[in-house]
């Protein structure tokens, strides 16, 4: 298997709404972050902020992506 169709699958496969969803929550900020940029340096910007969001869920006061009392 070539990197470029490595790449190509896992972006297919970790870009799932649903994949986000269920994983997303138990990320650190950093891993989260890292897997945001992986799919923004390849132009999928819905994921990149899906995982972001579905990540914020989970945040406490002072994490990175906390969305404060809103979303409690």
């Amino acid at each position: 298997m070539t990197t470029k169709t490595a790449l190509s699958w896992f972006l297919d496969t970790w870009s799932a709404l649903d994949t986000a969803a269920d994983i997303a929550q138990q990320l650190t900020c950093d891993e989260a972050d890292s897997i945001a940029a992986l799919f923004e340096a390849n132009n999928r910007l819905s994921a990149a902020a899906a995982w972001i969001e579905a990540h914020s869920y989970a945040d406490e006061e002072g994490d990175a992506h906390w969305r404060g009392t809103a979303a409690e």
